[in-house]
């Protein structure tokens, strides 16, 4: 039969067990997510973080194993964006909270022209990690 259940490929779950299963994973990514985030900056070291170029690569190589790798790779992808989006740069959603929260604790706006500098110095170091990511990922593809 072409539905018939697979072990370890192909199974069927009742609607409950798949949501618990679903809520599990997705709580294990957001823990594998803030941990590498954090370690990144404990170790002030990019080592084993993948940028544009190494994302596009695993999505790739994760499509030919089929579809539940690719399926679990971009669930995977999509809840370490989420955890990044809340960190405290400006860019991020995380940024806009770091200034609502600031102007809490001094009970009055920021000055437009600060904010306007933490934005643009944000976006920059934004920028240039992406762009460190993108050579790191372009020559480790290259073999170097």
């Amino acid at each position: 039969m072409l539905n018939e259940p697979i072990p370890g490929i192909f199974e069927y779950d009742s609607f409950s067990s798949a949501l618990a299963k679903g809520i599990a994973m997705t709580h294990q990514n957001i823990r594998q997510s803030a941990h590498s985030f954090s370690m990144m900056f404990k170790r002030r070291t990019l080592n084993g973080i993948g940028g544009p170029i190494a994302i596009f690569s695993q999505t790739f190589k994760m499509a030919k194993t089929g579809i539940r790798g690719l399926l679990q790779l971009l669930g995977s992808l999509s809840v370490g964006l989420a955890v990044l989006n809340f960190v405290p740069i400006a860019p991020l959603d995380g940024g806009r909270w770091f200034f609502l929260t600031v102007e809490a604790i001094i009970r009055r706006p920021l000055h437009e022209k600060v904010k306007d500098y933490i934005i643009i110095a944000s976006l920059a170091l934004f920028a240039l990690l992406f762009l460190v990511l993108s050579y790191r990922d372009f020559m480790r593809l290259l073999g170097y």
